[in-house]
C-alpha cells in the first residue's frame, strides 16, 4: 500500500474511529473507559510522531504475514511472523511491532538478552523476501 496523506488532525479522526468501534464492540462502561483512555494515548503518540516516519517511506504494510524455510538437520523448518507494520524507503525496511500495555522498557531488556526474537525474525523473512 502507498503512504497516504494524514488527515489534519490524525489525534482527533482516531478517536472518532475509535468511538464508533467501541460503540459496537465495547458496550461495558469500565472497558470502555479503560481502553478509551489508553487509546487516545496511542492516539495522540501517533500524531506526533507518525508525519516524521511516513516522510522516509513510499510503501507501508500492516498486519503481513511472513514466511522463510531453513534448511535444518531434521529437515527444513519453516519461520514464520506476522509483522505489525512493515515500511519501505530508500533506505531500506524499517519493521515496528506494537505492543499494547506492555512494559517497554522490560521488552528491550528481554529483546537484548535474546528473549523476545521477534523482531529479530522478522528481519531475517524480511531479508529473504518472505513478506
Amino acid at each position: 500500500m502507498q503512504v497516504c496523506a494524514l488527515p489534519d488532525d490524525v489525534a482527533a479522526e482516531l478517536l472518532q474511529l475509535s468511538q464508533a468501534s467501541f460503540d459496537r464492540y465495547g458496550p461495558h462502561p469500565r472497558v470502555r473507559a479503560f481502553w478509551l483512555s489508553r487509546f487516545a494515548r496511542f492516539a495522540n503518540w501517533f500524531a506526533m510522531t507518525e508525519a516524521e516516519r511516513r516522510s522516509h517511506v513510499t510503501h507501508t504494510l500492516g498486519e503481513v504475514n511472513g514466511s522463510y524455510v531453513l534448511e535444518a538437520p531434521g529437515g527444513p523448518f519453516t519461520l514464520t511472523a506476522r509483522a505489525d507494520r512493515i515500511d519501505i524507503g530508500a533506505d531500506g525496511v524499517a519493521i515496528t511491532d506494537y505492543k499494547t500495555g506492555a512494559n517497554l522498557s522490560e521488552l528491550v531488556a528481554r529483546a537484548k538478552e535474546g528473549k523476545r526474537p521477534q523482531l529479530l525474525l522478522e528481519a531475517i523473512i524480511a531479508h529473504n523476501a518472505g513478506f
